[in-house]
C-alpha cells in the first residue's frame, strides 16, 4: 500500500513531530495518482484509507489552503466538533487519527496533499513549531513522491512490456551487462525449463550441447562489449545484422534458431550493455492461430482449418482427407479464401499466413 521512498520520507516526519503516523496523496497528470503511508499504516488495507480524499472535510481543507501552506485540522473546526464526523468516527477512529497538520503544495499541474496525525481522543494537538516543520518538507515531499510515481510508471510500462512479449511464440530473453538474465518471456522459460536445448545457468543461460554453448557464449560475449571491441564496420554490421547460431542439432526435434543483438539497435549502440537473445523454434506451429484467421481475416471456421493444415506443409488431398471433405469441397474453400484475402495462389497465401 505504500511506496518505500515516500513512506521513509514521512516516518522520518512522523519522528520528528511525535505524531502516530502520515499519510501523502499524489494526484495529476504528470507523475499519476500515488497514495502512501508511514509504516505504521503498512498493514491497514488500501480499502479503508481510500475514500479521505472524497469527504466533505477534504474538501473543506483544499479548499482554504494555499500551495505551500500548512495547517491544522482544529483551525478549521474545534476538537468535539471532529469527534462527530463520519469520517472521524468510521475511518480515522479506528486508526487513533483525528488531529493532524495538513499539507497542500503543488508541482505543475499536479497536487500533493500530506497528513500528519495523532489521536483526537488522547492526544495534544500539534503546535506551531510542527506546523512551520511540515510546511518546511512539503517541497521535499514533492520531489519524493515525484520520484516514487516516475519509478512507478516505469514499473507499469516494463509490465506492459513484459505482457506483450508474453503472447508472442518465440523465446525473447534478456540479460544485463553481466550477461545474467533479466527477464524470459512465458514461451522462453518454456524452453529454459525443458532444458533439452537451452537452459538456466548460473551466469545467465547456457545452451545444453558443449559445442552450441561455445557459440553462445562468444556471441553474447561479442554482443555484450559492443561497444568497446568492435571498430566502426563491425559495430554498424553487427547492429543490422545480428549474431545468429543454431542450438541443438544433436537433439531430438528441430534445433532453435538463436538471435543475438544488443538491446538497443536502432542507435547502433549498447543500451547499458544489456544484450536480447531472440530464440525461433522451426518445429512450433508457423501458422496465424485459428481464431486470428476468422477475427483479422474473415475465414469461417473450415476455411481457417483448411489454412493452418496446409501452413503444416500437407497437400490439399491430405488436408481434405484430415478434414473429411471432398477435395472438391477444398478447392472452392481454397478459392474463397484466395478472394478473401487478395493472393493468387498457395504459396502466396502461406507468406501471407505465416507469423
Amino acid at each position: 500500500m505504500s511506496d518505500a521512498p515516500s513512506s521513509a520520507a514521512l516516518d522520518v516526519l512522523c519522528s520528528a513531530m511525535g505524531a502516530a503516523h502520515a499519510i501523502v496523496m499524489r494526484s495529476g497528470p504528470n507523475c499519476g495518482d500515488l497514495f502512501a503511508t508511514s509504516h505504521h499504516l503498512a498493514d491497514v488495507a488500501s480499502s479503508e484509507l481510500g475514500n479521505l480524499d472524497q469527504s466533505d472535510e477534504y474538501r473543506q481543507l483544499v479548499s482554504h489552503c494555499s500551495t505551500g501552506s500548512a495547517v491544522r485540522m482544529t483551525d478549521m473546526m474545534p476538537r468535539d466538533v471532529i469527534l462527530g464526523t463520519e469520517m472521524y468516527q468510521s475511518t480515522l477512529r479506528p486508526l487513533d487519527g483525528g488531529l493532524a497538520v495538513y499539507g497542500l503544495q503543488r508541482d505543475g499541474a499536479d497536487m500533493v496533499v500530506t497528513a500528519i496525525c495523532r489521536s483526537a481522543a488522547c492526544d495534544p494537538d500539534f503546535d506551531d513549531e510542527n506546523v512551520a516543520l511540515l510546511r518546511v518538507a512539503l517541497p521535499h515531499l514533492v520531489a519524493v513522491t515525484a520520484i516514487a510515481g516516475n519509478l512507478e510508471r516505469e514499473r507499469r510500462d516494463g509490465q506492459r512490456i513484459r505482457d506483450a512479449l508474453d503472447i508472442t511464440q518465440d523465446g525473447v530473453i534478456v540479460l544485463n551487462p553481466a550477461g545474467q538474465l533479466v527477464h524470459a518471456n512465458a514461451a522462453a522459460d518454456a524452453m529454459l525449463v525443458c532444458g533439452d536445448r537451452i537452459r538456466r545457468a548460473r551466469t545467465g543461460i547456457a545452451a545444453s550441447e558443449h559445442a552450441d554453448d561455445l557459440r553462445l557464449q562468444h556471441a553474447i560475449a561479442a554482443v555484450r562489449t559492443f561497444d568497446r571491441g568492435f571498430d566502426a564496420h563491425d559495430k554498424a554490421v553487427a547492429a543490422e545484422r545480428p549474431f545468429q547460431i543454431v542450438i541443438g542439432r544433436r537433439t531430438p526435434g528441430w534445433p532453435l534458431v538463436a538471435t543475438i543483438m544488443p538491446a538497443d539497435r536502432t542507435s547502433g549502440r549498447l543500451r547499458d550493455g544489456a544484450v536480447v537473445v531472440h530464440l525461433r523454434d522451426p518445429g512450433a506451429p508457423s501458422c496465424l492461430s485459428m481464431t486470428t484467421l476468422r477475427s483479422e481475416i474473415g475465414l469461417t471456421p473450415r476455411e481457417a482449418m483448411l489454412v493452418c493444415e496446409l501452413a503444416e506443409g500437407v497437400t490439399l488431398a491430405e488436408a481434405a482427407s484430415r478434414m473429411e471433405i471432398s477435395q472438391g469441397t477444398a478447392r472452392q474453400y481454397l478459392k474463397t479464401i484466395f478472394l478473401k484475402t487478395g493472393v493468387g495462389g498457395q504459396s502466396d497465401l502461406l507468406r501471407l499466413v505465416s507469423r
